[in-house]
């Protein structure tokens, strides 16, 4: 039983093409062989005028990828839309990879009897007014980002700064209090020292005075003696 034939491209569906006045403009498409079969592949477009197809023809071996280049001739005009089409074909060949000739493809391709596989690719050619709009566009949206970048930058920094700013004024707060509590607590002990010596000096106070008193008692009885 053969496997079956099968390929891939890309694009797979349309082709673009960005123009610029009097340039020459190219577009790729990428053709890979997913089938265990060896595939001859030919590229054609309904305006051959206006492309140029390189190579416009080949072999694929298994699992292979080529990349065709579509070159645009330079036209002086902006087209607009284009009804241009391109048609790949992909037949299962028996063909040498390095070794034939074109006479070899047109055999293949006038016997084929149909059983060539296709896929249609659309041209869309888009101004390059198009595409300037979008870079400035694109261009804009950047400067935006920045300026928004910019403008968080600055509030991150003016929030680092006021975290800091707090966080030094917690430490000088909590070393004010410390402060703080070694006064009162000195305040309360020189009370307490005061209130000591008071109690002290009010007892020797009254001491003195009971010797006074006692000494004057004595001074009394013995100049007036008691008959």
């Amino acid at each position: 039983m053969k496997d079956k034939v099968a390929f891939m491209i890309d694009p797979n569906r349309e082709l673009e093409f960005e123009y610029i006045k009097n340039a020459t403009i190219i577009s790729n498409i990428n053709i890979k062989n997913i089938s265990t079969q060896q595939l001859a592949f030919k590229v054609r477009t309904t305006a051959p005028k206006s492309y140029l197809v390189r190579p416009n023809q080949g072999i694929l071996l298994p699992d292979e990828t080529k990349v065709i280049q579509i070159v645009m001739n330079p036209t002086p005009e902006y087209p607009g839309e284009v009804t241009h089409r391109f048609l790949v074909q992909v037949l299962q060949t028996k063909l040498g990879p390095y070794h034939y000739s074109p006479q070899d493809f047109n055999g293949l391709w006038e016997n084929s009897k149909g059983e060539a596989l296709k896929a249609k690719l659309y041209v869309r050619i888009k101004d390059g007014k198009e595409k300037q709009a979008q870079n400035m566009e694109k261009n804009e949206k950047d400067s935006e980002n920045m300026i928004k970048i910019d403008a968080l930058k600055i509030l991150k920094n003016e929030v680092e700064k006021l975290t800091e700013f707090n966080t030094e004024l917690e430490l000088k707060q909590n070393n004010f209090e410390n402060k703080l509590k070694y006064l009162k607590d000195e305040i309360q002990r020189e009370e307490g020292i005061t209130q000591r010596l008071t109690v002290q000096s009010t007892s020797d106070n009254s001491n003195l005075y009971f010797i006074i008193a006692l000494f004057l008692g004595i001074l009394v009885g013995y100049v007036y003696p008691i008959r």
